[in-house]
């Protein structure tokens, strides 16, 4: 029997999937030209050790282990806030290092980023935060 999704595991599947869908939509207007510059990161994170394509999604899947084994393990971390836009970011840039070999960046900042890298870091801060909420026993 198929236990019923809870109205705050509904949320973040659906935050899940409106990230996965806006950062997929963005890189479909930014490839088309509508979004001005491009830059294919084919590095890590924030273009670091760019041109290194293998260690970018060596990277990337090492993350994805890792994160997928924390969430096994701890139950804490499945209801964090944050944990949604952490899975969205990784898998939609993940989606470009498996398709085209590199991640679609368009937004100029003092490097170039895309939302999934947004998503990244806004979910990391989210996760933080809940971690030393926890610790304080908030």
């Amino acid at each position: 029997m198929v236990s019923q999704a809870t109205k705050p595991e509904k949320t973040r599947i659906y935050i899940f999937l409106l990230a996965v869908a806006a950062d997929r939509v963005t890189k479909y207007l930014a490839l088309s030209g509508a979004l001005g510059e491009l830059y294919f990161n084919r590095g890590v994170s924030f273009s670091l050790l760019d041109g290194y394509a293998s260690v970018g999604l060596a990277t990337a899947l090492s993350g994805l282990a890792l994160l997928l084994f924390a969430c096994v393990k701890s139950a804490a971390l499945r209801a964090a806030p944050g944990l949604p836009l952490l899975w969205a970011g990784a898998l939609s840039n993940l989606a470009d290092r498996l398709v085209y070999g590199y991640v679609i960046d368009w937004v100029r900042v003092i490097f170039f980023i895309n939302l999934a890298d947004l998503w990244l870091c806004l979910g990391g801060i989210l996760l933080i935060k809940h971690c030393f909420a926890r610790a304080q026993g908030k």
